[in-house]
Parts: C-alpha cells; structure tokens; sequence
C-alpha cells in the first residue's frame, strides 16, 4: 500500500531536512543573496499561476514565503528526480548546498529586533508506521528549528496535539488545521507565520465612514473606508495602474497597493505584472507626495489546495504515488512516500492601527494643485513584503471587503 505524508503551509496576520551536506549533490553554494533571488521568482509565479486558476470575483490571501518555507523543508527529504523538480520549481537550480543555512540567516534578518514576524516549523509523525532518518530531523531542527514530533496517530489525542500546534504558533488566529486523521496519513511537515505590525502612519478611527466599494460586475457594495490626508506617502499614478506604499513602524516592512485601471479585472492586471516592473515601482515609481487616500478595512480567512498549481509549476513528480523518492526523508512500513496535499490557510485584518498614521507640488502661478485622490474603491491588489529582501510575506487580491473573513 502507498502511504503519504502531509505538508500544510500555514501563513497568520493580525489587526492586516538534515540530508547530511556530503549527501547533496550540488556543487555550488547557495548563499542567501541567491535564496533571495531564486525566492522572488517562485512567489511570483505562484501567486499568478494561483490567480490564472481562481475566480475573478473571489478574495485571495497567500503567503508565498510560508509556502516556500514547508517546501524547502519538505526538499530535503527528496532524492534523485523529484529533487531535481523540486529545486527547479523553487527557483533554486542547482545551487542547494547550504540551503538550510541560506534559509536559516534569511529568516533571522526577516524577524529582526521589531519582533513582528515569527516563523514556526514542525514535523508531526505516526511513529507505528513512519521511520524519519535521523539526518533529516536533525538537519530541520537545526536550520529550520523544526519541533520533531512523533505520535501515535491512532490514539485520539495526537488531533489534539497538532491542532494545539497550529493554534499556538498562529496565536490563536487558525485553531485546527485537521478534522481528523486519516488511515493513510503518516506524517505531517508544517510552517506557520504570525505578523503583527502598527502602521508607521495611523489612520484614524474617526475618519473611517461607510462608503460604496464597487465590485467587478459594476454592483456596489457598502464598506468601511478608511480616510487619511497625508503628504508622507510615496504613490504613484499613471494610466497603467494607481499604487500607493503603506509603510509600518518597523519601515522594514510595507504594503503596497495596486489599483488596476478601470474595466480591467485583477486577475488579468496580475496576468500582465512581472518582477521587473515590480522592482521598478519600488525603485523609481513611487514618489513622495500629498494624497486624499482611501483604503477599505478588511478581513479575510482563505483557504486552498495547492496540489494542481505546483504542479503546473513543475513540481510533478513530488504527487506521483509511484514516481517520488522521498528517501532521504525515511520509510514507511507499508510503501512509497509521496506528498499527497499541500494545503494553505491564512488569515489576514487590516485596519485603521495597521495589520493585525512633504511639500505641496504647485501647478500655474499663485495656487497650488488639489491633491490627488487615491481611493481603493474597487478591486484591488496587495503585497506585504520586506523591503530588503523583497519577500512577500502576503500577497492577495480585495474583490470585495465587505465579505468579513
């Protein structure tokens, strides 16, 4: 009988493997500028080739950075073939030697002295059924500060045990990832993320007012609408689309907004983005001036299976029951190991206090030019990311507000 093991990336914000070194088979090391690089290019594609596939008048939330933290931890357990798909998809070619300690030191500057960001890694199995090698454990736990966690799957008390994992590295936010354990499940390899951040510029509360918000089939809905006149911001408008940068105290870490022009849905505008107009935005777009900014409060819980999109992404062999080789992970005692489900949950609020407040331009002679207003009033693009770095720690699309988590 094949068996499988389980793999859920999980990703919170709140008020918005050890394959001994000797064993790998790369020649180059991967240094964390290249973990950065190669990390860039996977969350942008998962996140279009995520859009390509769901509804145009949906809410969506992904962490690419949680998604690609379980991964690389799932990664070393891989061999052969399925590893070699595997470091492509992830945008790692085949400079994976060091890879723990590339991804080890970019976690470290991520979480940084704000204490913002925490990341937590675990691996959950039925110690009846599956025999993780050693190496592998020990490589987690050292890089990844992976809690190794064997259990007995069928005592009624291992549920409880993961579920209390998730809710306490989610602080409280996504209470159980797991109705139930399943016969053919045997182990579980699980990140979790919890952001927390005050915006470097409040919005205050006493300026928020209900306000229409117009959805992509031309109906309205009625939200909370955030207000701010503000002349630190950095924005940009054009005609290809509207942006603004919401910074948070620790200015290491931003959101910005996108705003597709009018008529275009975000699914096609995300369709037509690449990297390097993205890093032209946050290089030399973005200008500092006065704004009226408009920005809905929003909520959302969003959940998804992402078996079929990394595998449209490469990453094949990984879900073959036949074709894996996950034997640098370990056994088990009734067939192959395969990854049966990649599942994603996330949790997002932004509000007026953040997520969990320049000159004027004057235009012709003796006055000065009103403003310009940027107003979130339609569907809309966001990205949380870390400036340095440019991880995406969250990145989603706002059809609708008013649909609270």
């Amino acid at each position: 009988m094949l068996k499988y093991f389980y793999f859920f990336a999980l990703a919170v914000l709140f008020s918005c493997n050890k394959s001994d070194e000797n064993q790998l088979k790369s020649t180059d090391e991967l240094t964390q500028e290249k973990l950065e690089m190669g990390l860039q290019s996977f969350q942008w594609q998962l996140f279009q080739d995520l859009v390509s596939v769901e509804s145009n008048t949906d809410n969506l939330n992904i962490s690419p950075l949680s998604v690609a933290a379980a991964l690389y931890m799932t990664y070393q357990g891989a061999a052969d073939d399925t590893r070699i798909q595997m470091a492509k998809s992830l945008g790692l070619g085949n400079d994976t030697l060091n890879l723990g300690y590339a991804f080890e030191s970019l976690i470290q500057e991520l979480e940084g002295p704000g204490n913002i960001l925490h990341s937590a890694n675990a691996v959950f199995w039925d110690k009846d059924r599956m025999h993780p090698k050693s190496d592998f454990l020990d490589y987690s736990q050292k890089y990844f500060k992976a809690d190794p966690n064997p259990l007995t799957f069928s005592d009624p008390s291992a549920l409880n045990k993961i579920n209390d994992w998730v809710k306490t590295a989610t602080n409280g936010r996504i209470e159980k990832i797991i109705e139930q354990i399943s016969a053919e499940e045997i182990m579980y390899l699980m990140n979790a993320l919890y952001f927390k951040a005050d915006w470097r510029y409040p919005f205050a509360e006493e300026s928020t007012r209900e306000n229409e918000f117009e959805l992509a089939d031309g109906s309205m809905v009625v939200t909370d609408m955030m207000f701010q006149d503000i002349n630190t911001l950095r924005f940009y408008q054009q005609n290809d689309f509207t942006s603004v940068e919401l910074p948070f105290a620790d200015t290491s870490y931003s959101i910005i907004l996108l705003l597709p022009p009018k008529g275009l849905s975000c699914n096609t505008f995300i369709a037509g983005l690449d990297g390097s107009r993205l890093e032209k935005l946050y290089t030399t777009d973005l200008v500092r001036g006065r704004i009226y900014l408009q920005v809905p409060k929003f909520e959302i819980e969003y959940k998804i299976l992402l078996n079929e999109v990394l595998k449209k992404m490469g990453m094949e062999i990984a879900f073959d029951p036949n074709l894996a080789d996950f034997s640098n992970l370990g056994s088990g005692s009734e067939g192959n190991l395969f990854i049966s489900r990649v599942s994603h949950r996330t949790y997002l609020k932004i509000d007026e206090k953040g997520a969990e407040g320049a000159a004027v331009t004057s235009v012709g002679i003796g006055e000065t030019s009103a403003p310009p207003l940027l107003s979130f009033d339609r569907p809309f693009v966001f990205l949380l990311r870390n400036n340095q770095t440019g991880t995406l720690i969250f990145t989603g699309k706002i059809e609708n507000p008013s649909h609270s988590k």
